[in-house]
Order: structure tokens, then sequence, then C-alpha cells
């Protein structure tokens, strides 16, 4: 399965929200899916999370990104879901900083 995250700074504004907190909310729905992807026994997950476009968006907003993704591929690190149904996670794409 793959999933395209997007919609959530917009989400955000509909809701007169912050985009962090529209980017937080996203983070969260993906644990959820994470969650239902090991349920349902779905063996492949792809979240597409940021994409070259996204780097024309301010410094404030790219940082919070950045640091999210940062902080949920540490929770999947520690994880005791991760490593009881052996999940490997990995990065794709262009990894590196333009």
């Amino acid at each position: 399965m793959a999933i395209i995250q997007d919609g959530n700074r917009r989400y955000a504004r509909e809701k007169g929200l912050s985009t962090h907190i529209g980017h937080s909310f996203g983070a969260d729905t993906s644990d959820r899916v994470f969650d239902w992807c090991v349920e349902l026994g779905i063996k492949h997950l792809t979240l597409y999370a940021f994409s070259t476009e996204n780097f024309k968006r301010d410094e404030s907003e790219k940082q919070y990104l950045f640091d999210l993704i940062k902080d949920k591929f540490a929770e999947l690190r520690r994880s005791e879901k991760t490593h009881a149904h052996r999940v490997r996670v990995r990065a794709l794409g262009r990894v590196e900083m333009p």
C-alpha cells in the first residue's frame, strides 16, 4: 500500500489551525495507518512524506517537517511493535539535502 501524505496544511487552514498542527495531525494519522497495516497483515507500506516541491515552503515549516519526520523515525526505531513484527523502515528517494 502506498499513501501520499497530502492536505495536512490545507486541513489546518480550513480549521483555523497552524500548519504545524496540521502536520502533527497527519503524523498521528500515519501512526494509526501503521497499526492498521500490522493488524491486517499488510506487508508493505510506503508513505510519501516530502517532495522536492516542499522545499519551496518557508524555513520554519520545512524545519518543523524535518523534525517531525526525524522524530517519527526515532519512534519507529524504539517501538516494541516495530521489533515484534520485524518491520523494516527505510527512507527512499533523494534523502540528501539540496
